[in-house]
């Protein structure tokens, strides 16, 4: 609820200032997370990488060479997990909001940016995908405990802008999300993720 009262507040001060160039959109794309385990316990422990999906809507306020974009979006984090027991590919949906201060380089139709800004990332679910054998409930409720419910992270990244009319662009651009804080943690593991995100999307102009 906070999160929608922010996207108003940013939403109606944009549009009651006629020197502010508002769009709103969508954006798609893929997470690649790149998880760093800490490992105390007896049991060895190896990940890997997996593709997970993101996508949600966004809202950009220009003025001119500089930008403030709001974003709020479905983000799925998708690794593969062996240990001696068993492998599996294991996943947390989060839900992201991130607010991004951009740096717009070309006012025409191809407009290149480079952004950054604060995220958090509040949890919505988690579960195996597959697994090369059952895994006892005990476990999936000690994972599902021991995972953050809330997650702070900073992203730098960059992107392309094309214009192709006067209100509507098609948009492309990479995130990266250095691990900032545990998104797990228990008696004997920890683990991080440093994320890099691509996306693309379509924006309308007011």
């Amino acid at each position: 609820m906070k999160l929608l009262i922010i996207a108003a507040i940013i939403f109606f001060t944009a549009i009651s200032f006629p020197q502010i160039s508002p769009s709103f959109g969508i954006k798609a794309g893929i997470s690649l997370p790149n998880l760093v385990l800490d490992n105390n316990s007896a049991s060895e422990i190896k990940s890997s990488n997996k593709i997970g999906l993101n996508a949600g809507v966004f809202l950009d306020i220009s003025f001119k060479k500089f930008s403030l974009t709001s974003e709020l979006y479905y983000n799925q984090k998708y690794v593969n997990v062996i240990n001696n027991s068993y492998e599996a590919d294991y996943k947390v949906d989060y839900l992201t909001y991130n607010i991004f201060a951009k740096l717009n380089f070309l006012q025409g139709t191809f407009s290149p940016y480079l952004f950054s800004g604060p995220g958090f990332s509040f949890y919505i679910n988690d579960g195996p995908n597959r697994s090369s054998e059952p895994i006892p409930e005990g476990t999936l409720i000690e994972v599902s405990d021991n995972i953050k419910k809330f997650v702070f992270s900073f992203g730098i990244g960059a992107g392309i802008k094309l214009n192709i009319s006067k209100k509507s662009a098609i948009i492309i651009e990479s995130l990266f999300a250095p691990a900032l804080m545990d998104i797990y943690k228990d008696a004997n593991i920890s683990a991080r993720t440093n994320t890099i995100e691509l996306k693309a999307g379509y924006s309308f102009n007011f």
